[in-house]
C-alpha cells in the first residue's frame, strides 16, 4: 500500500486544512539560483525567497502550514519541509530577489514568518 501524503500529515496531527502545498519553480532563475539550488546549496536564500510570496497569493497561502515541494534539474518534485508560518504584513522596503538580478518593489511583496515561540528570522521548520 502507498504511503500517501495526507496520511504523513494527518498522522503527525496537523489538519489537512491548516497545510498549504507550495511547489517552487521558477524558470527565469539565474543559473545557479533556483529555488531547487537555493534549497540544497544556500537555505537562508531559500527560506528568504520562499517567506515573501506575491501578494496576488496571500488568500491562497493563509494557512498555519506550508508543506514545500521543489523541482529539481531534472524536472521532478521533490519534498523540501514542512514549516510553521505567519502573516507578517506587506514588504516594507525594495529588495533583491534572490533568483535573479530583479528589484522587488515594497508591498508587492507578502512577508510570512514563524510563528510565535520560533526564531523570528525564518518560518519554523516542522518535518
Amino acid at each position: 500500500m502507498p504511503i500517501m501524503f495526507n496520511t504523513i500529515l494527518r498522522d503527525a496531527g496537523l489538519p489537512l486544512s491548516d497545510v498549504r502545498l507550495l511547489r517552487h519553480k521558477h524558470n527565469e532563475a539565474k543559473k545557479g539560483r533556483t529555488p531547487y539550488e537555493l534549497w540544497r546549496d544556500n537555505r537562508p536564500q531559500f527560506e528568504w525567497y520562499q517567506r515573501t510570496q506575491n501578494i496576488h497569493n496571500r488568500k491562497k497561502l493563509n494557512a498555519p502550514y506550508w508543506a514545500v515541494f521543489v523541482v529539481n534539474t531534472s524536472g521532478e518534485t521533490m519534498f523540501a519541509g514542512l514549516y510553521a508560518v505567519k502573516y507578517r504584513g506587506p514588504g516594507r522596503r525594495t529588495v533583491h530577489r534572490p533568483l535573479c538580478t530583479i528589484m522587488t518593489a515594497a508591498a508587492t511583496r507578502d512577508r510570512a514568518g514563524p510563528t510565535a515561540g520560533t526564531p523570528r528570522t525564518t518560518p519554523a521548520r516542522v518535518l
